[in-house]
């Protein structure tokens, strides 16, 4: 039998020595019993004597070996269960590092999307307040303008796992595209009043 390190290859080997060991032991006790023994002890036969006398000296022999094969194979046995605890043990501190650094990660996300959410509401706070102005002055009426903000909150969670609804195509948009879209219409509304008392002044100046 070879040496071993490893308690598990340890454990195969001593396994397949015992199972030679039972087989040999079997093998040994049938030659007793197919009539050796009786030739032996019952018709004084010398030679079937002599071989009984090696065959029971084997036998204890091999029981003697058996025995000690068992008490190897049951260590080995209690090594395996010790070294298949110690990679648990290590495998479980691993993955409780591993939960550690993902708590952390949770909080720095959570921070982060807290941040995130305060900027994203103060910017909208601001940006009704113009609104709230503007439509003083002839722009985007201010309910109707809260719904489009809307809008653009649930197409931006859209395709995530923190969908808020589901939007048409033609209903979704983002704040860009809906400030822009606004500005460009204050704009042009500027423009024209701006525009206006210069042409009246121009058709002034004609007459």
């Amino acid at each position: 039998m070879s040496s071993h390190t490893d308690p598990q290859k340890a454990l195969t080997e001593l396994r397949a020595c015992m199972n030679d060991l039972e087989t040999r032991e079997a093998l040994l006790t049938g030659e007793r019993n197919s009539g050796l023994a009786y030739e032996a002890l019952a018709l004084g036969d010398t030679k079937a004597r002599k071989r009984l006398g090696e065959i029971n000296e084997s036998l204890v022999s091999l029981e003697q070996d058996r025995a000690a094969m068992q008490s190897a194979i049951t260590e080995a046995e209690r090594r395996c269960t010790a070294a298949q605890a110690s990679v648990k043990t290590a495998a479980e501190k691993a993955g409780a590092e591993k939960a550690l650094d993902l708590a952390k990660t949770l909080r720095d996300h959570g921070k982060a999307i807290d941040k995130a959410a305060h900027a994203m509401f103060a910017h909208t706070a601001e940006l009704r307040l113009a609104l709230i102005e503007l439509s003083k002055l002839g722009g985007p009426n201010i309910y109707l303008a809260d719904s489009a903000l809307k809008r653009a909150l649930i197409t931006a969670s859209m395709g995530s796992k923190l969908q808020l609804m589901h939007l048409a195509p033609t209903d979704r948009h983002s704040f860009a595209e809906l400030t822009d879209r606004w500005a460009q219409g204050v704009t042009a509304f500027a423009e024209r009043k701006l525009a206006a008392p210069l042409e009246l002044e121009q058709k002034e100046k004609a007459a």
